[in-house]
């Protein structure tokens, strides 16, 4: 084989996979930092009604 492609290859991806792993982290970080600003007790209810699971995770977890 050769080496550039089989090096170069998997150094890119492993960067990309840094990079992305790195800026999932932050958005962890900042879902923590907001939510230990908010007031502790009742979650306030979403704006408008959410009837599909993917819109319930989107506006109670910020998925």
């Amino acid at each position: 084989m050769n080496e550039r492609s089989s090096g170069g290859c998997s150094d890119k991806a492993s960067s990309t996979i840094d990079k992305l792993r790195t800026q999932a982290l932050a958005r962890c970080r900042d879902r923590i930092d907001e939510a230990l600003k908010r007031p502790k007790g009742r979650k306030p209810k979403p704006c408008n009604p959410s009837y599909g699971i993917t819109s319930v995770l989107r506006n109670q977890h910020g998925l």
